[in-house]
């Protein structure tokens, strides 16, 4: 009886002993554990980009973010044309014209021993047509000469985002500090959903080639059985119901294929800017004319608008990039 009483004891002490134990594992638990979580949450890392301005490009589709320290900054737009090489004396030609967007701040927003008037440059980007990458080696030549840049294929176009070489950036020069952002300037690369998922498309078997234009808009063609010329147009429905001449749609894309009486030295672009609109004798309306390469031939692009409402070049830059051969 006595040792069964013992034992008792000893039971009821072992549990009190594992009470306590447990008890103290957990106070020790929320006592250290707890605050460390919640530390966790305080120094997670934050949106760096959080009041960030955004540049946004309509001609073909992208935008990124750019910090407070680039707020002056500027952009200057090149076209590089059909039988461009990338690489200078590489003989590699681009067998369409593509477009460079150089981000840069003038030197009279960085200090004294700058250039008053030069852009010094932050970003570079250029957008390809996606079969001239590799016939121009592009990835390549990135990869094996820049630091920081970003690739960024996509359906329609390539993109690709470099920081340009500075040989003389000193550690405490003003514009190197505005450099140091770039990685995260690049991130913040996005391209925009498809505008013309939803349209209409015109087909060309003869040509062999392809664009889409909006529902509200016609095609109207003069190609003639036999022939080499295609002169298509393409305009809002609406002006075509109002006027009863197409030289009086405001709203319109013009393509002409072998046409023998239009000048071919005219600007190669890829895209249609309003200050290389120009007037049309006699018409109250503007137009951009520009020159693409369908295989051996010359396309001979326009697009026509009310200067008083010129956001029909959007649309035509839209179905510019809709070409597809």
């Amino acid at each position: 009886m006595f040792l069964a009483a013992r034992q008792s004891w000893l039971y009821i002490v072992t549990g009190a002993v594992l009470l306590i134990a447990l008890g103290a594992g957990t106070w020790q638990y929320f006592l250290y554990e707890t605050p460390r979580q919640e530390s966790k949450k305080e120094i997670a890392p934050q949106d760096q980009t959080v009041g960030w301005k955004t540049y946004r490009n309509e001609d073909y589709g992208f935008e990124i973010k750019v910090p407070p320290s680039w707020s002056s900054y500027t952009v200057v737009k090149e076209v590089s044309p059909a039988g461009s090489e990338f690489v200078y004396g590489s003989r590699k030609k681009s067998q369409f014209p593509w477009a460079t967007y150089r981000l840069g701040i003038k030197g009279e927003n960085l200090g004294p021993q700058y250039f008053t008037d030069q852009v010094y440059g932050l970003l570079t980007i250029f957008v390809f047509e996606n079969s001239d990458v590799p016939e121009l080696g592009v990835v390549s030549e990135v990869e094996n000469t820049f630091n920081y840049y970003k690739l960024v294929p996509t359906d329609k176009k390539y993109f690709v985002l470099i920081q340009p070489m500075c040989q003389d950036c000193d550690v405490e020069d003003p514009f190197t500090g505005l450099r140091e952002s770039i990685q995260v300037v690049m991130d913040t690369f996005r391209y925009l959903p498809d505008k013309t998922a939803d349209w209409k498309t015109y087909r060309n078997e003869k040509y062999g080639f392809e664009l889409r234009y909006p529902d509200d808009w016609e095609v109207l063609s003069n190609e003639y059985p036999g022939s080499t010329y295609l002169n298509l147009i393409f305009a809002a429905t609406k002006a075509i119901q109002e006027n009863k001449t197409p030289t009086a749609y405001f709203e319109q894309f013009r393509l002409n294929i072998d046409d023998p009486w239009q000048d071919y030295t005219r600007n190669i672009s890829s895209a249609f800017y309003i200050e290389d609109s120009k007037e049309i004798t006699g018409w109250k309306f503007r137009a951009i004319d520009s020159t693409l390469g369908l295989g051996q031939k010359r396309v001979f692009v326009s697009c026509w608008f009310d200067p008083e409402d010129p956001k029909v070049i959007e649309i035509c830059n839209q179905i510019l990039l809709s070409i597809r051969y």
